[in-house]
């Protein structure tokens, strides 16, 4: 279809969600998520858990908390850090909205792979590597009819 685009193209959601991942793609604070799914925690159980400086904890949360990942409630002199659930939900479904194969079963595990439209997008790649180095020599796709009998 000629003048159609996908709406990650043109959407802001696809922005938001770069912005996400960014603030995910250090290890420490998906560390950090993983520790708060089990419940609330303060500054020193999470600086304790992972075996880091109270600074690089409190930097991480703070983060967190500012990219909408997290809350936070004062107690005495300590801050507890709780999930912001409805921001991983919004996370996931954004993902899944853009990056999900249409016409594809939700129960993978049951069904194998996902196929659209019987093909896949893989790609057969053939390589030589001589001296040390590997070399493409031919790269095709893979689709779902290829090897069958008869098609």
């Amino acid at each position: 279809m000629k003048g159609a685009t996908h709406p990650c193209l043109r959407e802001q959601d696809i922005t938001e969600l770069a912005e996400s991942m960014k603030v995910l793609a250090d290890p420490n604070r998906l560390r950090i998520l993983c520790l708060l799914l089990k419940g609330e925690k303060c500054v020193c159980e999470v600086e304790r858990a992972m075996e880091i400086s109270q600074q690089l904890a409190s930097h991480h949360l703070n983060v967190l908390k500012e990219a909408g990942f997290l809350r936070s409630r004062r107690k005495g002199s300590s801050m507890y850090y709780s999930i912001e659930q409805a921001k991983l939900d919004t996370l996931t479904k954004t993902i899944q909205r853009y990056f999900t194969v249409p016409n594809c079963s939700r129960t993978i595990e049951k069904k194998g792979a996902c196929r659209a439209n019987e093909k896949s997008v893989s790609t057969v790649t053939k390589s030589k590597v001589s001296a040390g180095k590997r070399r493409i020599v031919e790269e095709r796709p893979l689709t779902a009819s290829r090897g069958r009998r008869g098609k």
